[in-house]
């Protein structure tokens, strides 16, 4: 059985300006390439650290939604 709590993430390039506060706060996700921030996988489980990065991003450029 497909968990329920399971989100798509994908970073904005063009609004991402490579700040690290989501790899901070969400190692497991989130690392930093050539200065701007990458979504480790794109399908995955919620939690709240993830919820805590993308509501962290100073420019919004994380975007999640329901997988």
């Amino acid at each position: 059985m497909e968990s329920q709590n399971r989100v798509q993430v994908r970073v904005d390039h063009d609004v991402c300006v490579g700040s690290g506060t989501c790899a901070m706060v969400d190692p497991d996700h989130f690392e930093l390439v050539d200065g701007k921030a990458h979504a480790r996988r794109g399908a995955v489980e919620e939690t709240e650290e993830l919820a805590d990065a993308v509501l962290d991003c100073p420019v919004q450029a994380i975007l999640s939604a329901r997988a």
